[in-house]
């Protein structure tokens, strides 16, 4: 969590203009949803991973752009997103596997605002019924804050 703040503040003090300004503050609200389930998914194949935290998300840029990156040895993660394909952000909540439960899903979109470029879930423990009300409250904090007004539109989209 200190790496992009410091960076952040680095520019600042350049005069350097942040770059994804909205895209970085939802990346770093994620932090406050615990547990998460990554998804990303193409037209042949589907990746998923799960992480405790994203506390350890930070930027870099090479010459193809600037990527959001989170590696998690532990989780066997390395997860890199160029901050240039992401053109939005939806909220939805939908039916748990079994019928038991909901999931609440933070869904990344590309510039078309309708793929997915990654998926995130809260990733329960043992069951899905197993979500833990403080994180469920953060997650609708979170779609509250990017979506105002939203409280009872599902899915609830908002583009940068």
């Amino acid at each position: 969590e200190g790496a992009p703040v410091a960076a952040a503040a680095a520019d600042a003090a350049e005069g350097k203009e942040e770059t994804f300004p909205k895209l970085k503050e939802v990346l770093a609200d994620l932090a406050t949803l615990g547990r998460l389930r990554l998804i990303a998914t193409n037209d042949a194949a589907v990746m998923e991973s799960i992480t405790e935290s994203t506390s350890k998300l930070f930027y870099a840029s090479i010459p193809k752009g600037e990527y959001a990156n989170l590696i998690d040895h532990a989780a066997n993660l390395d997860l890199h997103l160029r901050l240039a394909g992401v053109g939005g952000v939806r909220f939805e909540t939908g039916p748990a596997r079994g019928g038991k439960g909901s999931t609440y899903v933070v869904r990344f979109l590309g510039l078309d605002g309708e793929t997915v470029v990654l998926s995130c879930f809260l990733q329960w423990l043992k069951e899905p019924t197993d979500l833990e009300e403080a994180r469920i409250e953060a997650w609708k904090a979170m779609k509250e804050k990017y979506v105002a007004g939203s409280a009872e539109e599902n899915p609830a989209k908002v583009m940068f």
